[in-house]
């Protein structure tokens, strides 16, 4: 009966201290992102996941915001440009071409979202892909594109930079320069899927 006893106790303290391993290596996993997000350094600039819906289904989220290296891009006038100059306003960022179809067919759509948003706190801008600027004028000219700024990617160094391994691809960047995440493809961005998911990152007062 002794002896019995004995197995008892011992197999019951050999099982609770698996448990506690086990416990402890699960809340610890660096592959944990409730674990990863109490540590990140970017806590304060954290948002809850928005779950896409709809015409923006296919938008691809990170959990954390991704720095992003801060590449030199140029306005029309041949000024150099950075999303540092953008700070403080969530950015909707569209690499495009004029030898794109889809491109051009979403860049009506994306002026309307333009329009529909506070220009206080977010930002439509296209990165243009093709060789020469010019060729990007005439098209936006042509398709009375007024209000969305238009620069140039220097030698495509955006692109091969952030991965665009086709267009169109939309990047959403938070207020602090980080990507968000990204749309790859033909989406319609005046919907209100596409609202509800950029107001969703607005920056904060």
């Amino acid at each position: 009966m002794n002896k019995i006893t004995t197995s008892i106790s011992v197999f019951s303290f050999v099982l609770i201290s698996i448990i506690t391993i086990l416990f402890y290596f699960s809340s610890s996993t660096p592959n944990n992102n409730q674990h990863q997000a109490q540590k990140s350094p970017y806590k304060s600039i954290l948002r809850p996941l928005f779950k896409p819906k709809g015409t923006v289904k296919r938008f691809t989220q990170h959990v954390v915001p991704m720095d992003i290296e801060q590449i030199n891009f140029k306005d029309k006038e041949g000024k150099i440009v950075t999303f540092a100059d953008f700070k403080g306003k969530t950015l909707v960022v569209n690499f495009w071409a004029s030898w794109c179809a889809p491109c051009v067919k979403e860049l009506p759509e994306l002026m309307r979202l333009q329009e529909s948003l506070d220009k206080d706190k977010f930002e439509v801008i296209l990165i243009s892909q093709d060789r020469k600027m010019e060729t990007s004028v005439k098209t936006l000219k042509k398709l009375k594109i007024i209000n969305l700024k238009n620069f140039k990617d220097i030698k495509r160094k955006m692109a091969k930079s952030y991965r665009i391994i086709a267009i169109p691809t939309t990047l959403l960047i938070n207020e602090n320069g980080r990507e968000i995440g990204r749309y790859v493809g033909e989406a319609h961005w005046d919907s209100d899927d596409a609202r509800d998911l950029i107001h969703h990152y607005a920056p904060r007062d």
